[in-house]
This record gives structure tokens, sequence and C-alpha cells, in this order.
């Protein structure tokens, strides 16, 4: 079977800290959901508006194309120009070179996508190269080694990776400090995973011994203004700018911190489920799966259903909440026929998407071999 799979989002946090009902693998859509704290009574919310811009796995506009970039058609030219479309990645660069703020953020996306050819496994972590450094030298030491150990079962160049890495951030962050909502919540994402990693590693140095580098990274980690603090401060303030302009990846994001409260939020389900709902509004079609899931918990199976039949409606043209629909059934409302139907479907999109983007399919089958699954036989 083929796991979700795509750009790694705020779900890492939740499996790096084992949470989740509903919670499974995932890079491509990985939101997993915590047991519920209490039996409260969660009201019915409204129906989702219609004004969703679908989401299809169409091929990248034309280099030469007269209508103005968007994020979503510069992250097709980002993926383009990742599996050598010359004309892609030229169109990026040119605009890019004039300062437009979408072209920044695709260019970004190309960076980070050739990153993740290189290694899926290590994310490029926003507060992991230079601003690490700077606000915490031993956290970032102590991050090197985590990520050592999680590149050492795998072939792939460090140093090449590292600076692809490097290189995306740059890009990423010049597009959101100019305003892109999309690279605004991408920068928030990964502020956010990398606090709750920062968080993990805390923990662990805690339980390895008390030397003077292991009370050092503890200090740095956790005393007042310490580099945890500025990561989550980082993360919040990128992901209310872009939830601000109503960007549904951002929305989806915080949506997700206050399901689990890990790290930056406190855990508070109402918040949870109004951001998804925004998110679903805005466009992230996957997050009526999540809305679904939360009402299944809570014992509203009236809204449960609701929210799953969007979903189904949905999923026929997204792949991401093709899978989302799948765990649903396999790990809620119990349904092998649909969890094997929404398989099919989602592996056919995934399909389509890995024959128009060859570096798509490279990661893929990476990430299958860090999960030590064999890629499906229709590759």
């Amino acid at each position: 079977m083929k796991a979700p799979r795509g750009f790694w989002t705020i779900g890492i946090l939740l499996a790096a800290f084992g949470v989740g009902f509903f919670g499974f693998y995932s890079l491509r859509q990985s939101k997993t959901l915590p047991e519920p704290e209490s039996a409260m009574s969660i009201s019915a919310i409204p129906a989702p508006s219609r004004n969703i811009e679908e989401r299809t796995t169409s091929s990248a506009p034309s280099a030469a194309a007269s209508s103005p970039l968007t994020d979503q058609s510069v992250k097709l030219l980002a993926y383009a120009a990742a599996s050598d479309d010359k004309a892609a990645r030229d169109t990026l660069d040119a605009q890019a070179a004039k300062g437009v703020p979408v072209a920044e953020y695709g260019l970004a996306l190309f960076y980070f996508t050739k990153a993740q050819e290189l290694n899926p496994v290590t994310p490029c972590f926003a507060a992991s190269g230079s601003w690490l450094r700077k606000n915490s030298p031993e956290a970032a030491r102590e991050r090197e080694k985590m990520d050592r150990a999680a590149m050492s079962g795998l072939k792939g160049d460090a140093t090449e990776t590292k600076k692809l890495c490097e290189t995306a951030s740059t890009w990423f962050e010049k597009a959101a400090s100019a305003g892109d909502p999309a690279a605004q919540a991408k920068l928030g994402q990964e502020f956010y995973s990398a606090a709750a990693r920062l968080k993990m590693m805390a923990s662990i140095v805690s339980s390895n011994g008390d030397s003077a580098a292991d009370q050092e990274t503890k200090d740095d980690l956790n005393r007042g203004g310490g580099v945890l603090k500025l990561a989550c401060a980082e993360a919040l303030r990128w992901l209310n700018q872009a939830a601000a302009a109503h960007e549904p990846n951002a929305e989806s994001a915080l949506a997700s911190g206050y399901l689990v409260g890990v790290a930056c939020v406190k855990r508070d389900q109402r918040k949870a489920l109004d951001w998804y709902t925004k998110a679903h509004d805005d466009g992230d079609l996957s997050a009526s799966v999540d809305l679904a899931s939360l009402y299944w918990e809570d014992g509203n199976f009236t809204d449960a259903h609701h929210w799953i039949a969007t979903a189904e409606r949905e999923g026929a043209v997204d792949e991401e909440t093709s899978w989302s629909i799948v765990q649903y059934y396999k790990l809620g409302d119990v349904n092998e026929e649909k969890a094997d139907y929404w398989r099919q479907r989602a592996e056919s999109l995934d399909a389509e998407e890995d024959e128009k983007y060859p570096a798509l399919k490279l990661i893929h089958e990476k990430e299958m071999q860090a999960a030590g699954q064999e890629p499906s036989s229709d590759e």
C-alpha cells in the first residue's frame, strides 16, 4: 500500500510524541488525533461554503503562460522544475529575481523538493540552520546528532541536503516577509515542528544525564526567553499572519496545534474545530476528515457522517483527502470495503502525480524505503 506523503507539516510534531487515535504514518497527510480528554458535547457547526477551489493533480502551467502566478501554479512549477523542466525553473528564477513574492515561494519549494529527493526523512526545519545556531549553539549540536541518526540508514549527501534546506529556508523567509501567505504558512509550520522537536530534545537530554553540556542544552531550551519559546513565537507569528489572509494550510496547522496542545499552545478542542472549519472553507479539503474524526470520537455521529460524506464528495479529486478517508474507515468508523475503495482511488491519484512529476515519485520511493516498505507494484 502506498502511504500518504507530501510536504511534512505540523503532523511531524504529533508523530514525534506518539499521540493519536486516528494517527498514521504520513509525509503527505499526517494529522493525528489524540484521545478525547473528556466527554464534553460539541455543538454542531454549519455546513461548509462551496467556494472551494478544486485541487487536482493537473499539469504544471506553461512557462509562457500570461496569467498571473498563484500559490497553486507555482507549486506545480516547483514540482516540474525539480523534475528537470528547464522552462519551469527559468520562470521561477526570472520572476523571483524581480522580487515577485509568489515566485520566491515557488523557488523555495523547488529547493525544498530537491532536498527531499536526497533525503525525505530529515526535514528542512526553518529553525535548524543559522537561526538555531545563532540562538542556541548547544541545541543546534544536539539537533544535528538527531538528524545524523535519522540519516544513518539512508544513502544521501548530508552536506548537499543541508545546503538545499538552508537555501529553501532563505527563499521561504524572503517570500514570507514580502507578504506571501503560503510562504508564511510554510515557515510557521516548520518553526512549530522545530519547537516540538526542541521540546522532545529537552526530554531526551534530561533523561540522558546531568553533564555540564546536558545542563547547558536544557538551559538554552527551557529558561525564560530560551530557544524553545523563541521558536514558538516565530511559529505563531507566521501562522497567524497567514491565517489572517485565509491561508488554509496555516489554519489547519493551528487546528492541529490546538488539537494536541504540544509545544506552543494549550490543548483546546473547540478552537481546533473552529480552525479546521475555517481551513476547509478556505480550501483545505482534507480538513473535512479531521472534522468527521473529531465528531466521531465525541460520539456526535450525525455530524461525523455529514463531514465524511463531504469528504467523499471532495476526495474524488484530491489525493490527500482520499488517503485521510482511508484512515477514517480503518481506525474510526470501520468499514473495510470503503477503506479499500478509497485506497485504490488515492493510489490512482498518486500514480497520476508521480507520472507527471518524477521528482515526487523518487521522494515517495525513498519514503517507502525509510518506512521499511516496498513501493507499490504499479510503480
